[in-house]
């Protein structure tokens, strides 16, 4: 019975993943003014660094989100409220991506760290769902724990001190990654929806490439 729930055929997009999307289309824009620091007709290594951790930040986020919307998730009002948590969040994140980024430096990584939490959260009430089926408990249980062990690093990088919150800003996110990957190879759970995966993963290029034409556009001068 448990199992069954978790198996969806044809899995559609729903309007709110969409809508949950386009904040990452912000999200995209404000990243992108990192890069407009100019120094000597190249981009500033202290704002390229920034920009790459930011991206890298948010791209994890979307990840996290789709990957479990598209193996657990139910279009339910739980899990719509959780979205809509996680766009009030990143808005917070966005405010916080600017050039002089130290200022807002505990803003951002408390913003970042809710929102890893949030996600962490779904994750731990889905395991309520899963009592019989135990490489279903098994994923949801270690995705958990990486999401909560990366947000404490991103809530330590809220210290306001620059080169600390840099350097936890980068282990929060390779750590993120390593766990990550360590959860999927030890666990055959979750029911992967390719078609379902593909749509949000196209819809995501696509808002990243023009979002990319955006920010050269402004190189060229007439």
């Amino acid at each position: 019975m448990s199992e069954t729930k978790t198996v969806k055929t044809e899995k559609k997009v729903e309007y709110l993943e969409l809508i949950y999307d386009l904040i990452f289309v912000y999200m995209i824009g404000r990243n992108n003014t990192l890069i407009h620091v100019i120094e000597n007709g190249f981009v500033a290594p202290s704002a390229f660094i920034a920009y790459v951790l930011c991206t890298l930040a948010i791209i994890q986020i979307w990840n996290f989100t789709t990957f479990y919307i598209n193996m657990f998730g139910r279009n339910g009002i739980r899990e719509h409220i959780f979205l809509f948590i996680n766009m009030y969040l990143l808005y917070f994140v966005g405010q916080s991506t600017r050039i002089d980024w130290q200022a807002f430096q505990t803003q951002y990584h408390a913003a970042w760290g809710l929102t890893l939490v949030n996600i962490g959260i779904q994750y731990f009430i889905e395991l309520r769902n899963h009592k019989n089926n135990k490489s279903n408990k098994d994923i949801i249980k270690r995705m958990s724990l990486t999401l909560f062990v990366e947000s404490a690093f991103v809530f330590a990088a809220a210290i306001p001190i620059p080169i600390l919150g840099t350097s936890l800003s980068a282990a929060a996110i390779i750590i993120g990654i390593v766990l990550t990957a360590v959860s999927r190879n030890k666990s055959s759970g979750g029911q992967t929806d390719f078609m379902h995966l593909t749509e949000r993963a196209m819809l995501f290029v696509v808002f990243t490439f023009g979002e990319m034409i955006i920010a050269v556009a402004s190189y060229f001068t007439r």
